[in-house]
């Protein structure tokens, strides 16, 4: 697959890109690094959805921007489906979705345009 948006920079993995990933055996990069390779492993191959879960623990803000910024990207180019969950998004990265599912207790609280949100939440 390409990388139609720098996918090394943007998951911050361009300064360990030669480094060893590691386990328990053999030191390799750091905890918030592998977080980073495991969301680029989800994005490799022929996958028309994701679903990627609490993908912001761990990282500041801008990272995280980052990182749905391209997702918003790739799924715009290849037609794809994410379903992320954020806790607490910044105002900009939560501005990046098309679509919004708004859960409270388990119930769906609103479903559809993200821009049409601000009212209800």
């Amino acid at each position: 697959m390409t990388k139609p948006c720098g996918m090394e920079q943007v998951l911050g993995l361009d300064i360990c890109k030669d480094t060893i990933v590691g386990d328990q055996m053999q030191r390799g990069i750091f905890g918030g690094q592998k977080k980073r390779v495991t969301t680029g492993e989800m994005i490799v191959g022929p996958t028309k959805t994701l679903f990627m879960d609490e993908i912001s623990t761990g990282l500041d803000s801008s990272t995280t921007y980052q990182i749905v910024k391209c997702m918003q990207h790739i799924v715009h180019l290849t037609e794809a489906t994410i379903v992320m969950s954020l806790l607490q998004p910044a105002l900009e990265t939560f501005d990046l979705f098309d679509d919004l599912i708004h859960l409270s207790e388990g119930q769906i609280v609103y479903q559809g345009p993200a821009g049409a949100s601000t009212p209800v939440l």
